[in-house]
């Protein structure tokens, strides 16, 4: 997945990625280090039984990509250990094992950790963990983002109720009211679930009044995202920034995933691609919003010169923190272990290397990003992307190009 969209990039294959891995089990570290053989082809693995010694290799030895760790551990338990990471190495991307069904130790996990696997965790399961995650340093692999990153301090990371969720759809006996019953328990992801899947955004015609029906609606496999979705959303609400609304950055967000979704029906995209697409749209800006809460003030000096000198958001991020708002949202979205395909349209949502380069999903984003905005800014000068005739004429989608600036026009005023 991200190995293709390193290589659409023209990124040569980095050195091999380090990986640590953290048990006080002899027996299960040693289990893991058969299993695991093939893999140190492509990746460094390094093998400890306690959050001390991890954290005193961490400290003496290069950089790790990876740190993947038992929950509970003598002398230091996973929690401690992660703690410390976050505070030392806060651009190591975490994953975690907990064997516990206690709702309180899920919860202390997704405070600190990008993934939270259920033990017993089968190899393939670790490994596509490990690999995603790899493969976002990959894709990644601007050193100055690393940097921006790491300035930004500990990532956010996902809801104890999303972990508990990945966890569940790992089953393949789960069941809709298993899943149910899980978002129930947390009203406030129930009610934003609700609320999101009423709002027309998904398409939904009748009201839907109950978890159960929102959750086939939206369907067991996307249903985690969607959650996911609603977390952003809700955290959107809670900032509040000097230079531009977080408010209107969310209702712009939805807009643009709304339009490409529209624009991906029209010209006769399946549904589950234009859902896709919808999600990759509503997407889009998250770089936005972590920067501007996390770096307020550096990030007010790209926004400056974007009203002062008429520059593009995409140009003044890159002139002030040399890296743009869809590599730091797509570093995120990666490390929470979003479809790759949603990835790709947070990261070059802006077309900078021309539609001919971009899937049809990242170039659906793209219009809908640069034709709706404008509509919508609270701000007059340039934040979105911009468009390209020619780029237009060479996708094949000039022909619908007017047809769409009509009817961003009118979505715009029934919004």
């Amino acid at each position: 997945m991200y190995s293709e969209m390193t290589a659409s990039r023209g990124l040569q294959p980095s050195k091999k990625k380090r990986v640590l891995l953290v048990d006080d089990d002899p027996l299960i570290l040693s289990s893991l280090r058969r299993a695991l053989r093939k893999k140190q082809e492509s990746w460094e693995i390094s093998f400890v039984q306690s959050g001390p010694v991890a954290l005193a290799l961490m400290e003496r030895e290069e950089p790790f990509d990876v740190i993947v760790t038992d929950m509970r551990m003598p002398v230091m338990d996973g929690v401690g250990l992660l703690r410390r990471v976050v505070e030392r190495f806060p651009g190591v991307a975490r994953i975690v094992l907990t064997g516990y069904a206690e709702s309180d130790d899920i919860a202390i996990a997704a405070e600190l950790a990008h993934q939270c696997l259920a033990k017993p965790c089968d190899i393939d399961t670790l490994v596509e963990a490990i690999n995603q995650a790899c493969q976002v340093q990959e894709m990644m692999s601007n050193s100055r983002l690393r940097e921006v990153m790491g300035g930004i301090g500990n990532l956010p990371a996902v809801p104890s109720t999303c972990q508990k969720l990945q966890a569940m759809l790992q089953d393949t006996d789960v069941t809709v009211r298993d899943v149910t019953c899980l978002i129930e328990s947390d009203l406030g992801i129930s009610s934003r679930l609700l609320r999101i899947v009423n709002s027309g955004f998904t398409g939904q015609t009748r009201t839907i009044d109950n978890v159960h029906d929102a959750v086939v609606r939206l369907g067991m496999q996307h249903v985690n995202d969607w959650v996911l979705v609603c977390h952003m959303m809700h955290e959107l609400e809670q900032h509040h920034w000097q230079r531009y609304s977080f408010e209107n950055l969310r209702r712009r967000s939805v807009a643009v995933g709304k339009f490409a979704r529209h624009m991906a029906l029209q010209i006769g995209l399946p549904k589950a691609v234009a859902d896709q697409i919808m999600m990759g749209g509503l997407l889009h800006d998250l770089g936005m919003f972590l920067l501007a809460a996390r770096m307020p003030e550096a990030y007010a000096e790209a926004f400056i010169l974007c009203e002062r000198q008429g520059m593009s958001l995409h140009d003044a991020e890159q002139q002030v923190l040399g890296v743009s708002h869809g590599e730091v949202g797509a570093y995120l979205l990666g490390l929470w272990r979003f479809p790759a395909a949603i990835v790709d349209m947070v990261l070059r949502h802006h077309c900078d290397e021309g539609y001919d380069s971009c899937s049809i999903g990242v170039v659906l984003v793209s219009i809908a990003d640069a034709l709706l905005p404008p509509l919508l800014h609270d701000v007059n000068y340039p934040l979105s992307a911009r468009l390209n005739e020619q780029d237009l004429a060479a996708s094949g989608l000039l022909e619908h190009f007017k047809t769409w600036q009509e009817q961003a026009a009118e979505f715009v005023d029934g919004w």
